[in-house]
């Protein structure tokens, strides 16, 4: 045991010795410490807490600033170990180099820039209609001579300005079959909305296949169809036969009834006239109809061939009086013949709405 302890003391003072910190340090071990050092080895020993060395703690602080050394602390030893230790370069940040360019950020991409639009600007214009349906009469209704019917077409504004009840269906050409004035729309008519426009005209009297053309104008005297073409009216079409070759009769339509007899007509059959000359046209009629005629719900209308009267427009009346089963019926009309050479024959009837109860027609012979 002594002999350990010794060997033990012989180490503590070779390790005294080399424990010096060079110039400037903090000098060495004494004897009385290494003795001391050593009698706290054996008593450690003696109790078997530590069976060695006892231990010290070591504790580590740095050194100056910039020394680049860190000092190790021994404080039971009484001295400092002082060691160099590595501290790595800083980095140079990148900006300080001469050709460094910071990265821009990324714009997100939008939708704001202007998409090129291709597709060709359509500009609708002011005043146009557009054909829907015929409501009543289809094209190529068979009718009898002289029958009066009712025409009923559905329309579009298909512009973009607003039709006022201003606004007048006009005959833009072909057969004129009793009518060539215009008559007013019913209604305000919105762009895109529809409207029903109706006009009561008469069959010819001759056999065959008639169209009158019709389109819209406006207040200001702007005629319009339904394009820009030629053709571009609607139109009212019928086929003219007698009744053993009529196939159909159109909604609204009701067949020609002969309840009378005509009397006299003046002026005579074929009377001559110069051209353009005014008259009078008056009718003598019995009713044979077996009913009343009242004033109420029958009219004197013109119903067929060429219009003779004074006032176009006038085409319908009032009965002028109650006429009763076999009564008889005296009405005169004012009148001016065509202004070419010619012979014309004009048809008058009595009518119930647009039942024909009788007809009755003059003809004239116009001379140069």
């Amino acid at each position: 045991m002594k002999k350990y302890i010794f060997l033990i003391l012989i180490m503590l003072i070779l390790l005294a010795g080399c424990t010096g910190t060079g110039p400037g340090g903090a000098g060495n071990l004494s004897m009385d410490q290494v003795q001391m050092y050593a009698q706290q080895t054996m008593t450690a020993q003696a109790s078997g807490s530590s069976g060695g060395l006892m231990i010290r703690p070591v504790l580590n602080t740095p050194a100056s600033s910039g020394s680049g050394m860190t000092v190790i602390s021994t404080p039971d030893y009484g001295g400092t170990i002082t060691r160099p230790v590595y501290n790595p370069p800083t980095a140079t940040p990148y900006s300080q180099y001469p050709y460094y360019q910071p990265q821009q950020p990324q714009q997100q991409p939008t939708n704001s820039y202007a998409v090129p639009n291709y597709a060709q600007q359509v500009n609708t214009v002011c005043e146009r209609m557009r054909f829907i349906e015929d409501v009543t009469v289809p094209d190529n209704t068979q009718m009898q001579p002289g029958q009066i019917f009712r025409k009923v077409w559905r329309i579009q504004n298909a512009g973009s300005c607003a039709w006022s009840s201003g606004y007048q269906l006009i005959f833009a050409g072909g057969d004129a079959m009793g009518l060539n004035y215009g008559v007013n729309i019913p209604k305000a008519v919105a762009p895109g909305e529809t409207v029903d426009i109706s006009i009561d005209l008469t069959a010819p009297n001759a056999y065959g296949t008639y169209q009158s053309l019709w389109k819209l104008r406006s207040p200001a005297g702007n005629i319009f169809g339904t394009s820009n073409s030629e053709n571009d009216a609607i139109w009212a079409k019928i086929v003219v036969g007698n009744s053993q070759n009529i196939a159909t009769v159109a909604p609204g339509v009701v067949p020609l009834n002969t309840g009378c007899t005509l009397l006299s007509v003046v002026p005579a059959y074929r009377a001559s006239f110069k051209r353009g000359e005014e008259t009078d046209f008056i009718f003598r009629v019995r009713n044979d109809s077996g009913f009343m005629w009242d004033t109420e719900n029958m009219d004197i209308a013109y119903i067929g061939g060429e219009n003779m009267l004074k006032r176009k427009d006038q085409v319908r009346k009032d009965l002028p009086m109650d006429v009763a089963p076999g009564g008889t019926l005296k009405y005169a009309l004012d009148a001016i013949v065509p202004s070419t050479p010619g012979v014309y024959t004009m048809t008058m009837g009595v009518v119930r709405g647009y039942e024909v109860l009788c007809s009755m027609d003059v003809t004239v012979n116009v001379v140069l």
